[in-house]
């Protein structure tokens, strides 16, 4: 039995609430600024309807930096950027179970969509958020 599961937490407890969006066919400096005036490493891309079609890490941008060019990078939009999948959970899950998929995916973080909401995201749910969690329970 791992150090999560007798927490009894579910995703909502731990989660933040509200995603930082941009539009899919935003350009890359408005994903930059949106990053930075939020000072988050990820935003969601969303098409018309809010729902989700990917994600831009931190990561992603360190990639294409590295990649292109100064004039490739100014052409580029959130979709050129963007990881396509977007791992995702419900808020209802357990901790244990989000973190189960975050260690095999090999990802930092999950964005949480509601039965709800369909593909909109509602919250993002991050390592460090379980690292906070984990922290807090520690000391009790």
């Amino acid at each position: 039995m791992g150090y999560l599961e007798p927490l009894g937490k579910k995703v909502r407890d731990v989660m933040t609430r509200g995603v930082v969006t941009v539009r899919f066919d935003a350009g890359l400096e408005e994903v930059l600024r949106a990053m930075k005036d939020n000072d988050v490493t990820a935003v969601v891309a969303v098409d018309p309807s809010d729902e989700a079609m990917g994600i831009i890490t931190t990561f992603d941008i360190l990639r294409i930096f590295r990649d292109h060019a100064k004039e490739e990078l100014m052409a580029m939009t959130a979709e050129d950027v963007m990881t396509p999948t977007v791992e995702h959970v419900n808020p209802t899950e357990s901790l244990e179970n989000a973190a189960r998929k975050m260690l095999e995916k090999k990802i930092h973080r999950l964005v949480i969509f509601s039965s709800e909401t369909g593909r909109v995201p509602v919250g993002v749910l991050s390592s460090t958020d379980m690292m906070k969690i984990l922290c807090e329970n520690l000391r009790r």
